[in-house]
């Protein structure tokens, strides 16, 4: 029996450690939810990253919780309040005050209820962004980036059952894709309005 068998592509080389991975030619919006890059990717030295744009700023290929703090200053004790982010861009968050969890939230509300009654303080607020697992497994030179559905093929570039019946038989594009990654907004504490009972 002859069987061939494609060669299978093995890395040159692996790195380990802390290191960025930033675009020489910078990010470009693919859709509200993901960018591309054309690279080519340079390794750089870890600095201070960018909350807004996580990606941008060296972590393209990240997958684990991203964590920021904020300091919040009540200044009167909360009645029912609820915590809304703005301009976040993420998989799913959680979100604690002074070490005390309050809930996971997902978009594109992104809303939190505060616990009724707390006093007013200097608060820790904390969020620990999920990031999309497409940002780790690809396949990242698809046309259209995140598709939610992906086959063997859309890797290798090759149409197939989970491409848009008109995309072309090469699929594999140009460009690098990833979904945005960060906290742009505002942190906005509004208040709940009770329900009349007339």
């Amino acid at each position: 029996m002859n069987r061939s068998r494609t060669p299978i592509p093995l890395p040159v080389a692996w790195i380990e450690g802390a290191f960025l991975v930033l675009s020489e030619s910078g990010y470009s919006p693919k859709s509200d939810r993901q960018v591309k890059t054309r690279g080519p990717f340079l390794l750089s030295a870890v600095h201070e990253p960018e909350a807004s744009d996580l990606i941008a700023s060296g972590w393209p290929y990240y997958g684990g919780m991203v964590e920021i703090h904020k300091r919040l200053e009540l200044d009167q004790d909360t009645g029912p309040v609820i915590l809304k982010l703005s301009g976040l861009a993420g998989d799913a968050v959680c979100v604690y005050i002074d070490g005390t969890t309050l809930g996971w939230i997902w978009g594109p509300q992104w809303e939190a209820e505060l616990p009724d009654g707390l006093a007013a303080w200097l608060r820790e607020l904390g969020v620990r962004i999920v990031p999309s697992t497409y940002n780790v497994f690809g396949p990242h030179r698809h046309i259209d980036g995140d598709r939610h559905l992906t086959s063997p093929n859309q890797y290798s570039g090759v149409r197939n059952f989970a491409d848009d019946p008109e995309a072309p038989a090469s699929t594999k594009s140009e460009d690098y894709h990833f979904v945005r990654l960060g906290l742009a907004g505002e942190v906005m504490l509004l208040k709940r309005l009770e329900a009349s009972r007339d």
